[in-house]
């Protein structure tokens, strides 16, 4: 073979090695979720399950918990959907025998009105409920837990 020929087939070879690598690196390899899974709850589910130490997606008849811990079952859901969220807690730890909890997942600084509406409405009934909130358009996913207020 001829020495350019030859040349040419090691840049192609090298080129291509050198790709794959990078591809590897920032899509597989990374511990950064892509954009993609970011917008699905399963994401901060499993992740929260985690950091609380309890047990994510447990399937109970009529549904499954987000999260069970040992004294909650947190139904984990976007802050638009807070109203959902009641029912669905509450079915949840009346199966477990647990207190309900509710984290919601805010996507924008706008979407704290909810947090105020579902603790208004569970003020209003007299239901005791954890309630916290995640700011999803704050978190760094470079820090291993999220911050839950």
């Amino acid at each position: 073979m001829k020495y350019w020929k030859f040349k040419i087939i090691t840049t192609i070879l090298l080129s291509i090695c050198l790709f794959t690598w990078i591809k590897l690196k920032t899509t597989w390899l990374d511990d950064e979720p892509s954009s993609k899974e970011k917008n699905y709850e399963a994401y901060y589910i499993g992740k929260l399950a985690e950091q609380l130490d309890g047990e994510s997606e447990v399937t109970i008849k009529g549904g499954r918990i987000d999260i069970l811990t040992d004294n909650h079952a947190i139904e984990v859901e976007w802050a638009s959907k807070w109203k959902q969220s009641i029912g669905q807690a509450l079915w949840y730890a009346m199966q477990k025998d647990t207190k309900p909890g509710i984290i919601l997942l805010m996507k924008k600084p706008d979407d704290y009105i909810y947090f105020t509406m579902l603790n208004s409405a569970l003020k209003h009934v007299d239901m005791e409920f954890e309630t916290q909130y995640i700011e999803v358009f704050n978190v760094k996913y470079d820090d291993r837990k999220f911050t839950l207020k």
